[in-house]
Order: C-alpha cells, then structure tokens, then sequence
C-alpha cells in the first residue's frame, strides 16, 4: 500500500493492476497509463499481485483506502482476466476487506454495470463504498442510471476530470467529489462548473467534496465524519 496525495483517501492498495481505455474522454490522459509507461509497469488488461493482498491488514490505525487506483476492478473479461475473475482476485479482495472493517474502503470505476452486478451478488461490507467516474454530461446521466438500486452502503460519484458543466437533475449517490484535470495536457475546468455542483447537492443534501486546490467546501458523508471522529 502506498501513502496517497489524493485528499479524500490516506492510502492506495493495489491488489490489481492494468486496465485499458474504456471509452471514456477521461481516460484519454490517464495517469495511471502515463505512470506505468514512464517506469515500465505493465498496462492493458488487468494483472492480479496475490502478494499485495494481506497489505491492509498490517495497518492497525483506521484509514479511508482507495482500492486499484492503477486499475479498474470491474475491467470487462479479457483471456488473462478471466481466470481471476469471480474466483480469486475479487472474492481475495473482498475477504480482506470484510477482515479489516476498521477500513473504509472506496472503489471506482468507469463500469458501473459490471460493478453493478458484482456488488449485488457479493456480501454486503459495511466498510467497502462503490463509486462511478464520469466527466460528462452524457456518462452522468447513463451511470446514475447504472448505479440505482447498487447494493451497497453508500454510492459515490467522481466527477473527474470535470470535462463540462454536468447538471445533477438525479441523484443516487450519498456523496459528490469534483474536480478538474491535472498534469500537463490537462482540458479546461472553468471554475463556475463547481457553482452548480455545490448547488445541486445542498438541494439534495448530500455532501459535496471539492478537489480544487483553492476548495470551497470539502464534506463527508456522515458515515466517514463518524469513523474519522471515533475511530470506528
């Protein structure tokens, strides 16, 4: 596991690594592509590292843990994939984190339905929250469709890169995180696309994270001020 610069999470555990391009505009400057080019990691479909899987059970403090951040857990099937699939990297995955429930563990994708479909059949973990990405209008509207109805403790979206203004006209998540791109070829994220975000969520009073350098307002869901406060 690795310490994390990313202001919602403490730390990246990364049972799984690799993953391919999912369509999205988002993935077009991926940072975990650019990273395992740069140091000569292995990308494209998903590789699991059995040997990384206990790494969050040697950490007794509480912590909020991002999941494959250089992967996409919920990566369709692929020849070297599939044999890991159902049987071993998800289920080792899951067991761990069912083990350590003084974790909060947060898991993103880009495919909801898959996501959707594995959450729904796997035991319910009160420590484990799904999360989508989406940095359009567009990717809103079909993956706030995908997520209803996830069986999970609390559903959260990503919206990063924010790569257009998105109106939240539903909502299916507990908890909203925005922010614009970063590093060199980063789009344009015009300050008043947060404005309505933050908006939005106060109509629908869910907590709203602003991942701007200069933020205005960075909330937790309840569940997470709870286990930051007491531990547990």
């Amino acid at each position: 596991m690795t310490r994390t610069k990313i202001p919602w999470a403490d730390y990246t555990w990364h049972p799984v690594t690799g993953c391919s391009h999912s369509g999205s505009p988002g993935c077009d400057h991926c940072y975990a592509a650019a990273l395992s080019k740069r140091f000569g990691w292995h990308w494209g479909s998903p590789i699991y590292h059995n040997e990384r899987i206990d790494e969050p059970r040697k950490l007794t403090k509480p912590a909020r843990i991002f999941v494959g951040s250089m992967t996409d857990l919920f990566h369709p099937f692929t020849p070297t994939w599939t044999d890991y699939w159902n049987e071993t990297a998800l289920r080792d995955i899951w067991a761990t984190m069912s083990v350590c429930r003084h974790h909060t563990f947060m898991i993103l994708t880009k495919r909801p339905a898959i996501m959707w479909g594995w959450f729904n059949r796997c035991e319910r973990l009160p420590n484990v929250w799904a999360g989508v990405t989406c940095c359009t209008q567009k990717e809103y509207d079909e993956n706030a469709r995908a997520m209803s109805g996830i069986n999970t403790v609390l559903s959260f979206v990503s919206l990063e890169p924010l790569l257009e203004r998105i109106e939240m006209e539903t909502m299916p998540f507990q908890w909203v995180i925005a922010g614009p791109e970063t590093g060199p070829k980063k789009r344009p994220c015009p300050d008043e696309w947060f404005s309505p975000l933050a908006t939005a969520c106060e109509n629908w009073h869910v907590p709203f994270f602003d991942k701007r350098d200069q933020f205005t307002r960075r909330e937790w869901p309840d569940c997470a001020r709870k286990a930051m406060e007491g531990k547990g």
